[in-house]
């Protein structure tokens, strides 16, 4: 299926709290808080995050919640709707270093996670799209340095459970999605310098596939068309369905006299299993060219993309243009 995007307002402020050490265990804890700049009219938008971890030897303990809330108007001929969302997620994760070298490092994670997520139509609240959801996740992750590069190699399994108070969905009750639904992820991600013209280049390639034997509830699914996954694409609408893969690219020259790194990226996914049967074609390709770098505390990035590939049935911009501004203190 195609699906809105749930983040109305394209410009969020917010701010950050993190320090370090503040237990003398080595820990670190970060908050954050922030919402929509342009919340007058028809779109509102706030979010809170919390993230704790501490090591304890070769192990470590990380917990973190979320929650995001927002509203938008809704227009529909001579009637306007307002509809809201609020979700919620909680996740612990216990983390175990299993091998470490100067060539690679082994490492192997336990998650435990909870979502709640409600939705209204004029304070009515949605029954088909709310979700009460528990999970777990279970984690290998492989790190390579051949030479002067860095390859990172993550395969997870995930099964939804009826931990901690998690109810069936209606897509469960309907036999539109599985209880207890499986999936693996698959991601490989590298980052490889090289010399050209005596410029200092690199490449930045990032595959990630999803895989499921099931049908899964709509927080599951594989979603496709936005600046974190195939880009040149709004994310106002993307392509959604139980499994599939996107692979990004990116060349990137770097530029020392700016502190900052101007970049090119191609990128491809498709999208497959249920969902994608109501699409043309379930590819997209899209490109992006942009500047990132740092200058006076504040990091920065700058882009453009632009559609290649996509169905006809999602209404995609010619011209993409974002920005991301994060201000250190």
């Amino acid at each position: 299926m195609m699906r809105g995007a749930n983040t109305p307002g394209a410009i969020r402020g917010g701010g950050t709290l993190s320090l370090d050490n503040i237990t003398t265990l080595d820990d670190l804890i970060y908050l954050s808080a922030g919402g929509g700049l342009q919340n007058q009219g028809d779109k509102n938008a706030k979010y809170g995050t919390a993230y704790y971890s501490v090591p304890f030897g070769w192990w470590s303990l990380d917990l973190y919640a979320s929650r995001d809330k927002y509203t938008q108007r809704v227009v529909d001929g001579s009637n306007t709707y307002e509809y809201s969302g609020d979700e919620r997620n909680l996740s612990a994760t216990l983390n175990r270093m299993l091998f470490r070298s100067g060539y690679q490092k082994l490492q192997a994670s336990f998650q435990v996670l909870k979502r709640d997520d409600e939705y209204d139509l004029n304070d009515t609240e949605i029954l088909v799209q709310a979700h009460d959801m528990a999970s777990w996740r279970a984690t290998l992750e492989h790190t390579a340095y051949p030479g002067k590069a860095v390859i990172d190699t993550k395969v997870s399994f995930q099964r939804n459970t009826s931990w901690l108070g998690a109810e069936q969905s209606v897509e469960e009750q309907t036999g539109n999605a599985n209880v207890g639904s499986r999936l693996i992820n698959i991601d490989v991600e590298a980052n490889v310098p090289f010399s050209l013209f005596k410029r200092s280049l690199s490449w930045h390639p990032h595959y990630s596939q999803q895989i499921t034997p099931d049908k899964l509830n709509l927080p599951d699914q594989l979603s496709i068309g936005n600046r974190w996954t195939v880009r040149g694409f709004d994310g106002d609408t993307t392509l959604q369905a139980d499994s599939g893969w996107f692979l990004r690219n990116d060349l990137n020259l770097n530029l020392p006299s700016l502190a900052a790194q101007f970049y090119l990226g191609m990128d491809i996914g498709r999208v497959s299993g249920q969902g994608s049967e109501i699409y043309s074609t379930s590819y997209l390709a899209g490109g992006v060219v942009g500047l990132r770098g740092g200058l006076w505390k504040t990091n920065y990035d700058f882009f453009a993309g632009t559609p290649f590939v996509h169905p006809d049935e999602l209404d995609a911009s010619p011209l993409v243009l974002g920005m991301t501004l994060r201000w250190e203190y």
